[in-house]
C-alpha cells in the first residue's frame, strides 16, 4: 500500500477479549480477528485474549504477528460467585469483576501501550467496561442492545440498527457506529464485492447450493438439511456443505455425503477463502447472523434459517428489503418449504437478480477499515481528527449551503448555483445509487465538506470534493483525499481538474495521482 495514502497510522496497541467454543460459536472471535489483522496490517501491537480459540485460528492470528492467549477455565462455574446480571452472563466462567483483573493481569504482562480495548461478549458490560478504562478507551461490540456499556465507542453491525435501540444504556460521549456499513468483513470481501457488482445479470442458474451454518453448528443443521435435499428430485445439484473449526458433527456428516446418489455433496473443513465459495455458488443456506453480511458483500442469494433468538430480527429485514427468502427456525425446518424456495430461486432468473441486487446494496464490504479509521483517526496538518461520514438524506441542507457558495462554484463543472429543489432532487438521486461512496467529512466531529467517488463505466471512480471556507488552509482537503485513498485503496481513482484550477491540480499531485492530459489524473489501485 502507498505509504502516503495511509494516514490513520495506529500509535498504540489495540487489545481484544472475546470467546469462542460450540455454545458461543465462531462468530464473536471471527470479528475481533477480522478487525485485529486490519490494525496488525496497519502497524499496530494486537493482543486477543480469552476462551475455547481453535488453535488452527490461533496459529494464523500468530504467524500475522498477533499475540494470543487462550484462558483455561476454571472447575467453579460463574452462578457460585455472583448473581446473572445479564441474560447471557453463564456464558462467563467467572465474575465479571474478576474476568476484568484477568484481563488487566494480561495488559500488565504485555509489552505494548494499549491506546484501544475491545471487548466482544455477551456477558460483558459496563464494571467491566469501567475498570478496564482506566487502561485506555474501550470499544463495545454488541449486537443485542440488552445491557448498560461504558465504551467510549460501541459498534453494532446489525442492518437498520439505529441510536434510538440503546435508549439509557450508553453514556452521553459514547460514539456509536451502527448499521452494515461497519460490517467486520475480510479484505477478500472487498475484492469478492467488486467482482459481484461487475458480473453481468443471470440468464441461466447453475444449480450450485453451498451451505455453511457457522462455526459450531451444534445441532448439525447442515446434516438435517442433507437429509431434505437427498429428497429434492426437481434437478441436480452441486451441493458444498462448509464445516467450522468447532464443529463437532464433521465425521457425521461426511458419512452421509458419501450416502447421497442423486447429487454431488462435498464437504469442506475450515475454509479461509468463504468469499470464493460464494461467488462460485448460486445459492447459499446460512443463518442470519454475522455471515449475512459476507454473504450481502458477495451478492449471493440467501435461504435463511434462524438458529437463535436475537436472529430472528435480522431474518425479518433482510427478508422484508428482499435480500433473502425465509426456512424459518431450524427447529421447524421442512422439506417441502426447503423445495419450495430452492424451485423460486433456481427457477425465476428475475427473483434470482433481485435478491442479488439487494444484497450488494445492503454491504459494501469496506466496514473493517472504516472502523480502523474511527480508532486511528487520519490528522490534518493542524493536528485534527479527521472522519469520513456517510451522507444521509439528514444532510441534504448543510450541502445546499456549500453548494451554493462563490468559492465552491468557481471551479465546479457547472458554475451555476442549484436552485433548492434542483440539489433536493439531484441529492436524492446520489443516494439511491448503490455502487458510489459518498461522503461528509468532518473535522473533530464538526462539518467541514464533501468528498464523493462516483462509479464509472471501466470500473474505476471519479473524484469530486469540496471543502467549507472556514475550514480552508488546515490540510483538510489534502488528508481527506488520504484517508479515501486509504479506505478505498483497492480501486482506480480519476479526477477532472481544469487548467485554471492550479490550487487543486496541485492538490492532487501531492496526493499521489499522476497526469494523463491538462485536466485529467489518475490514482491507480495499490492492491
Amino acid at each position: 500500500m502507498d505509504v502516503q495514502a495511509s494516514q490513520s497510522i495506529a500509535r498504540g496497541g489495540i487489545a481484544f477479549r472475546v470467546d469462542a467454543g460450540p455454545r458461543i460459536g465462531l462468530g464473536h472471535f471471527m470479528r475481533c480477528a477480522t478487525l485485529a489483522l486490519q490494525c496488525s496490517e496497519q502497524g499496530s501491537p494486537v493482543l486477543i485474549a480469552g476462551y475455547g480459540f481453535p488453535e488452527s485460528l490461533s496459529v494464523s492470528l500468530q504467524q500475522a504477528g498477533i499475540t494470543v492467549v487462550c484462558w483455561q477455565q476454571s472447575a467453579v462455574p460463574n452462578t457460585a460467585l455472583a448473581p446473572a446480571a445479564y441474560f447471557h452472563s453463564h456464558w462467563l466462567p467467572t465474575s465479571e469483576t474478576q474476568d476484568a483483573q484477568q484481563f488487566e493481569a494480561e495488559l500488565a504482562a504485555w509489552e505494548h501501550n494499549v491506546e484501544w480495548i475491545v471487548v466482544d461478549h455477551y456477558a460483558l458490560a459496563k464494571p467491566w467496561e469501567k475498570i478496564l478504562a482506566r487502561h485506555s478507551r474501550v470499544m463495545a461490540i454488541d449486537d443485542l442492545a440488552d445491557r448498560p456499556h461504558s465504551a467510549s465507542v460501541l459498534l453494532d453491525q446489525t442492518f437498520q440498527r439505529c441510536i434510538a435501540d440503546y435508549k439509557g444504556l450508553l453514556n452521553a460521549t459514547c460514539r456509536p457506529l451502527l448499521g452494515t456499513q461497519y460490517a467486520l468483513l475480510r479484505e477478500e470481501f472487498i475484492r469478492a464485492h467488486h467482482t459481484a457488482i461487475a458480473s453481468p445479470n443471470v440468464r441461466a442458474i447453475e444449480p450450485s447450493l453451498l451451505i455453511s451454518m457457522g462455526g459450531a453448528d451444534s445441532d448439525n443443521v447442515s446434516g438435517k438439511l442433507l437429509t431434505m435435499l437427498e429428497k429434492y428430485s426437481e434437478r441436480t445439484l452441486h451441493i458444498t456443505v462448509i464445516v467450522g473449526a468447532v464443529n463437532a458433527h464433521k465425521q457425521e456428516l461426511a458419512k452421509q455425503a458419501e450416502g447421497i446418489r442423486n447429487h454431488q455433496v462435498s464437504i469442506v473443513d475450515h475454509v479461509e477463502n468463504i468469499s470464493g465459495f460464494l461467488l462460485s455458488n448460486s445459492i447459499a443456506i446460512g443463518a442470519p447472523g454475522g455471515s449475512s453480511w459476507e454473504r450481502c458483500a458477495c451478492g449471493i442469494p440467501t435461504l435463511l434459517v434462524t438458529l437463535a433468538e436475537n436472529q430472528k430480527t435480522i431474518a425479518k429485514q433482510l427478508v422484508g428489503n428482499g435480500c433473502a427468502l425465509s426456512l424459518g427456525p431450524a427447529e421447524s425446518l421442512t422439506a417441502e418449504l426447503l423445495h419450495q424456495q430452492l424451485t423460486r430461486v433456481f427457477s425465476h432468473p428475475d427473483v434470482y437478480q433481485s435478491l442479488k441486487e439487494n444484497s450488494l446494496r445492503l454491504c459494501d464490504a469496506h466496514g473493517t477499515r472504516r472502523v480502523f479509521q474511527e480508532l486511528f483517526p487520519a490528522q490534518t496538518t493542524s493536528g485534527d481528527c479527521l472522519y469520513l461520514r456517510k451522507i444521509t438524506e439528514a444532510d441534504i441542507q448543510q450541502l445546499f449551503v456549500w453548494q451554493n457558495l462563490p468559492e465552491t462554484r468557481r471551479y465546479a463543472r457547472n458554475p451555476a448555483a442549484p436552485s433548492w429543489s434542483e440539489h433536493q432532487m439531484w441529492m436524492k438521486k446520489k443516494l439511491a445509487q448503490p455502487f458510489n461512496y459518498f461522503y461528509r467529512i468532518d473535522v473533530e466531529h464538526d462539518p467541514a465538506g464533501m468528498i464523493r467517488l462516483d462509479r464509472l463505466a471501466n470500473g474505476g471512480y471519479e473524484i469530486s470534493i469540496f471543502v467549507a471556507p472556514e475550514f480552508y488552509q488546515r490540510g483538510v482537503a489534502i488528508t481527506a483525499i488520504r484517508a479515501v485513498q486509504q479506505l478505498h485503496r483497492e480501486i482506480t481513482i480519476y479526477a477532472t481538474v481544469k487548467p485554471e484550477n492550479i490550487a487543486s491540480q496541485r492538490l492532487f499531485e501531492k496526493a499521489k495521482f499522476k497526469r494523463l492530459a491538462s485536466d485529467q489524473f489518475i490514482w491507480r489501485s495499490q492492491q
